[in-house]
C-alpha cells in the first residue's frame, strides 16, 4: 500500500450556466422505480489523507494555498492505486467518521481522478461533499441513497456521472454540474424528493432516461 501527504494545486470557481427552462419533458419525470445493484467488489486501500474538515455545512470555494486545501481535506478516506498506477479512485469513507467529505485532489503525488461505484452508498452519516477539479468521472451509484447528503460541490472536471449516482438523496435539494460534464448516465437524481434546482452543464447533448423521475419539488433547470 502507498501513503503519503496530499498535495494539491489551486481549484477554479465553479463555472455557472445561464438560461432558463420552463417546463420539463415528461419522460424526464417519469414516476420513480426502485433500483438496486449488488455493491461493487473494488479494492481498497486505507490511506489516509491529512487532518482536518471543513466546518459542518460548508464547502470551499474560489481558489486556496495548498497548504489550506490539505488542511480541508478529510482525514482516513480509502482509495486504491490504478493498474498503471499513475492514479487513485477513492472507494470508500474508510476511517473517516466526519459528515463533511472533501475528495482530495491528489495522493502521493498522484492524482484522485474517480470516485468509485458504490464508494458512499447508503451512507447517512455525510451531510456535504466536495469534489475536486482532479475528479474525471463519478461511479455508478457512488452517493446512492446517502439519505442526510444536502450539499454537493463539483469542481469544473468532471466529466461523467454513472447510474443513480445521487438517486435517492432525500436531503439534497441544489445541485449545479459543471461545463466540463458531457455524459450523465440514467436516473442520476432519480428520487431526490427535496431537489428544487438543478443547473445542467452546458457541455450535456441529451438528458438521459429518468434523470428526475420521483423529484417532485423540482421546479427549476437551468441550462
Amino acid at each position: 500500500t502507498e501513503c503519503a501527504d496530499v498535495r494539491t494545486e489551486p481549484i477554479p470557481m465553479l463555472e455557472r450556466p445561464e438560461g432558463y427552462i420552463s417546463s420539463l419533458l415528461t419522460s424526464v419525470l417519469a414516476p420513480t422505480e426502485s433500483t438496486s445493484t449488488p455493491n461493487s467488489s473494488a479494492s481498497q486501500e486505507n490511506t489516509t489523507t491529512p487532518e482536518g474538515t471543513t466546518p459542518e455545512g460548508t464547502t470551499p470555494e474560489g481558489t486556496m494555498p495548498d497548504e489550506e486545501w490539505d488542511r480541508l481535506a478529510s482525514e482516513g478516506l480509502s482509495f486504491s492505486l490504478s493498474s498503471d498506477r499513475l492514479s487513485y479512485a477513492v472507494t470508500g469513507i474508510g476511517s473517516y467518521q466526519g459528515q463533511s467529505v472533501i475528495i482530495p485532489a491528489k495522493l502521493d503525488g498522484k492524482p484522485v481522478t474517480s470516485i468509485a461505484a458504490d464508494a458512499f452508498r447508503n451512507l447517512s452519516t455525510i451531510t456535504s461533499v466536495v469534489i475536486p477539479d482532479s475528479v474525471e468521472s463519478i461511479g455508478d451509484y457512488a452517493f446512492y441513497q446517502c439519505a442526510n447528503l444536502s450539499s454537493v460541490e463539483i469542481y469544473n472536471g468532471v466529466s461523467s456521472v454513472g447510474e443513480y449516482a445521487f438517486a435517492n438523496c432525500s436531503a439534497l435539494g441544489i445541485i449545479t454540474l459543471p461545463n466540463s460534464v458531457k455524459t450523465v448516465a440514467n436516473g442520476v437524481f432519480s428520487g431526490c424528493s427535496s431537489l428544487t434546482e438543478v443547473n445542467l452543464s452546458a457541455g450535456m447533448s441529451e438528458i438521459s432516461d429518468k434523470l428526475f423521475a420521483g423529484c417532485a419539488a423540482l421546479t427549476k433547470i437551468t441550462l
